[in-house]
């Protein structure tokens, strides 16, 4: 071997011994950083993760094993309002904050173990492939889950198979415009053990299960559930027998919502089963009314409340007209109103009884609406701009709780709303209380970070994620 060629293989076993030791180096001065910010305590990390947005802290999830766990432990208890869809290669965010987000744009990587909510919801492809979904769902998500959510997919004991472990700690259950087969009607009912609030809107059954077995899990004893919606995709408003069975085997129920048919449909049923319920949500979902029927509705609602059937009355009008909102103040019991839409076209009356108010979609100005609504306590926003919930701010004393999913002028004041102004405007409030508002994450993080406090006498900003709004009166 020539000199030439000795220096060279000596050259390069010094130049792998370098970048070994480099290397090695490297990862120690790693493992050293690592070490010790993982001896920071609970709360020093539960502080600095208030500084970061969803996103920031699904990539420091990604970091290692170790961190994913703290992270997600904090996700889990801050975030329990996120809404995650499965899809054949992970979970995705549900996002309002952007309503042009494309699909795949707010995939999560690092919260699988951690989630609270999922839905698998059959959009991409047939109905009957969906079972790729469960099988994802089954297999990376474990009993963190505490609502689970099927939308337009097939049931079969297939699908019900890998879901089983999550159905058997599951609180609520969702099904909603699904095709049910026997093999899941049958089944489904002896799995949720911890089941609390079961959910059933406009599903299919096919022939054999209606001639066989009807409403057959409606005859079925629940212990701990407490809630139950049931809504029919008919508007005929079918008479539904097995409630009667349903509400005297399970009489800890304090919760059920319908849509109106369902609920005229069975009103003689309702009013003679012994029924006494916290809250009565029911769903007006046409416009087939009269003055007449809308009389005669109100005074029904009225006459339940005072036999003592229901202490509660939240109403959602998907559609409404004149007549609709002019006798609505004679209804006693109303504690919350919910809004698909409020235009300038119709105007709410005096309702002192009102205590929450929702709203979805906003084509009018709201300036006089907290004078109708002196006592509000709540009010939740889907889409707003600071000229519609400013008045509450400024005029509702009593008003506790105001959500908001996504403020649509927030590039208007850069996201950074001036709490302190707001706070003195509301200390001229007589009697006001504070006001605690879950607002979308990028005015929560720009408001902290450019004044360092989110919270003072009167007012107080909360990332919209930590507030799940009372799931049996939600938008549908």
């Amino acid at each position: 071997m020539s000199e030439l060629e000795k220096d060279s293989q000596s050259s390069q076993a010094e130049s792998k011994q370098s970048s070994c030791a480099i290397k090695n180096h490297s990862q120690d001065l790693n493992s050293q950083l690592l070490a010790k910010i993982f001896k920071l305590n609970i709360d020093c990390f539960d502080e600095l993760f208030e500084w970061l947005s969803r996103d920031d802290l699904d990539t420091l999830g990604q970091t290692c094993k170790l961190m994913q766990s703290i992270v997600g432990e904090f996700f889990q208890q801050n975030f329990p309002a996120i809404e995650v869809r499965a899809e054949e290669d992970g979970l995705y965010v549900n996002d309002t904050r952007n309503v042009n987000c494309y699909r795949g744009a707010h995939k999560i990587h690092s919260f699988d173990k951690f989630i609270r909510k999922v839905s698998i919801c059959e959009n991409s492809i047939g109905i009957e492939d969906g079972v790729r979904l469960f099988c994802y769902v089954g297999s990376n998500c474990t009993k963190s889950i505490k609502h689970i959510q099927f939308i337009n997919v097939l049931l079969t004991q297939i699908e019900l198979e890998w879901v089983d472990e999550i159905l058997k700690t599951v609180e609520t259950v969702s099904i909603e415009d699904c095709l049910i087969k026997r093999q899941f009607y049958e089944k489904f009912p002896a799995l949720c053990h911890n089941l609390k609030n079961l959910n059933v809107q406009d599903c299919r059954w096919n022939r054999n299960v209606l001639k066989r077995t009807g409403n057959e899990w409606l005859q079925r004893k629940y212990p701990k559930l407490e809630h139950l919606e049931w809504t029919q995709s008919s508007k005929k408003g079918r008479r539904i027998d097995e409630f009667k069975t349903f509400f005297e085997l399970n009489p800890q129920i304090v919760s059920f919502s319908t849509s109106f048919h369902c609920f005229w449909g069975n009103r003689e049923l309702i009013a003679q089963a012994n029924i006494k319920l916290d809250d009565l949500t029911i769903e007006f979902d046409d416009w087939t009314w009269t003055p007449t029927n809308i009389n005669a509705t109100y005074s029904l609602l009225n006459s339940l409340h005072e036999q003592g059937i229901y202490k509660r009355l939240n109403l959602y009008a998907r559609y409404y007209d004149a007549d609709y909102f002019s006798k609505m103040a004679s209804i006693r019991p109303l504690y919350s109103l919910h809004l698909h839409e409020i235009s300038s076209r119709y105007n709410l009356p005096h309702l002192p009884q009102l205590r929450e108010l929702r709203i979805q979609y906003i084509n009018t100005n709201l300036d006089n609406l907290p004078n109708q609504l002196p006592n509000l306590e709540r009010i939740y926003f889907k889409f707003a701009e600071t000229k519609h919930f400013l008045p509450f701010i400024y005029r509702c004393p009593k008003l506790k709780e105001m959500k908001i999913d996504v403020v649509h002028d927030r590039a208007k004041f850069n996201c950074i709303l001036d709490l302190p102004a707001l706070n003195r405007d509301r200390k001229k409030l007589d009697g006001a209380r504070k006001i605690t508002i879950f607002i979308d994450e990028h005015v929560f993080l720009a408001t902290k970070w450019a004044t360092e406090r989110t919270e003072f006498s009167l007012i107080e900003i909360q990332r919209g994620y930590t507030r799940e709004w009372n799931r049996n009166i939600e938008f549908h």
